[in-house]
């Protein structure tokens, strides 16, 4: 598992690398990352992050797996978030899930005050 912490109101960033079986993904070719956040142990979104809505707040433009996130602006209450990433290219307009939000979720976000 992943935890990365987010500190509310602040610039902060953090930042992942993602795997799979052959290494770093590259994610200059994506056209679009989703997040959905899912307030933990609960299995509804309480949240949705789409860089087609804003593309500020994730960087996916490395080749070498690294997503950057830039989520201390969010209006989101403090506490633990798993987290849905779904990545979307011209192969797959349907998406790529690459992490499940859900309760043993492979990423976590904490947010923090």
């Amino acid at each position: 598992m992943t935890k990365e912490t987010v500190y509310l109101g602040y610039d902060n960033e953090c930042s992942i690398v993602v795997t799979d079986d052959n290494g770093p993904i590259d994610f200059s070719t994506f056209t679009k990352i989703v997040i959905n956040l899912y307030k933990l142990p609960s299995k509804s979104i309480v949240s949705t992050i789409d860089t087609d809505i804003a593309p500020d707040l994730i960087n996916f433009s490395s080749s070498e797996g690294v997503l950057i996130f830039k989520f201390g602006g969010l209006l989101i209450p403090s506490g633990e978030y798993g987290a849905d990433l779904i990545a979307y290219d011209v192969l797959r307009p349907n998406g790529l899930k690459l992490a499940d939000g859900h309760v043993g979720s492979l990423l976590v976000f904490l947010f923090e005050d």
